[in-house]
């Protein structure tokens, strides 16, 4: 990948689900499917889940252009494209706040929409994710008999989330999104998390949520931040729950919030820078 020699990334994380990161605006870089399946290699590769572009939204000449000034593009470790990743938004507002660059409510262009990034408090930070909604009229695939319910959650990704009955292996999780992606129509076309509601002693009536998700492109991850967010909109439709939702999964936890009217998202959760480095 010579083209891509000196390129300047950064490698960041959240609840390991980890993210190659390209500032578009300060060098030119495009990257063929190829090329990112291999950058995302973790033997031969940088190594990532998701690889991370960010470039001007719009012109930074024009003094009259809205706020948003920062457009994301995401791509999986296998080279497609991804509409949204909470976990993603999240580790880019660290970025931003490590340079001073992040604003109250940082406003970002993704793919499904207008998030805005914000510092929470213990060193955590908040991203919205815009156009949550629940796909009424999808027909689902069939579904192993241990499954409880299920829904198929927009929130520019598709999320088909399982409710199962007690907190799932991995093993258990790739078996399940085996059966869902071997029947006609349903390989690679969504997400599939399998979600448990744990018994709570919060007095509030707020829930717990262990989650694994096996996402398009990369396979099991150790968290999935759209995929936590489209669990809790899942859970909140079949219970009575207050929210916040606290949604564990390997890599951590996180708490998700739910503004039914504004069709919003929140995700909050830690991110870690890890390093910086330029291409051979």
């Amino acid at each position: 990948m010579t083209e891509l020699s000196g390129l300047h990334f950064y490698k960041l994380e959240a609840l390991g689900n980890d993210f190659m990161l390209v500032d578009q605006r300060t060098q030119t870089a495009t990257f063929s499917p190829g090329q990112i399946d291999q950058l995302g290699d973790r033997r031969t590769g940088v190594g990532f889940d998701q690889l991370l572009l960010l470039n001007h939204a719009l012109d930074p000449t024009d003094s009259s252009a809205e706020p948003v000034a920062l457009k994301l593009t995401i791509f999986n470790c296998d080279g497609t494209a991804a509409e949204q990743c909470g976990n993603g938004l999240r580790a880019i507002a660290l970025w931003l706040d490590r340079r001073g660059q992040l604003e109250t409510n940082h406003q970002l262009q993704t793919p499904a929409g207008i998030s805005t990034l914000s510092r929470a408090r213990h060193q955590r930070y908040t991203a919205s994710l815009p156009g949550v909604k629940r796909i009424e009229q999808a027909e689902l695939p069939a579904l192993p008999d241990q499954a409880l319910h299920a829904d198929l959650i927009l929130l520019g990704n598709p999320h088909l989330v399982i409710h199962w009955p007690e907190p799932a292996s991995e093993a258990t999780l790739i078996e399940v999104a085996r059966f869902v992606q071997n029947q006609p129509g349903w390989h690679n076309r969504c997400n599939i998390g399998l979600a448990c509601l744990q018994a709570s002693d919060d007095p509030t009536g707020s829930g717990v949520v262990e989650l694994r998700v096996f996402e398009r492109g990369a396979a099991a991850t150790r968290a999935c931040g759209s995929g936590a967010c489209a669990a809790a909109v899942s859970l909140l439709l079949r219970h009575s729950l207050n929210t916040p939702l606290q949604v564990i999964q390997p890599g951590g936890g996180v708490m998700v919030d739910w503004d039914v009217d504004q069709e919003l998202v929140y995700l909050t959760g830690p991110a870690r820078f890890l390093y910086e480095g330029r291409l051979a």
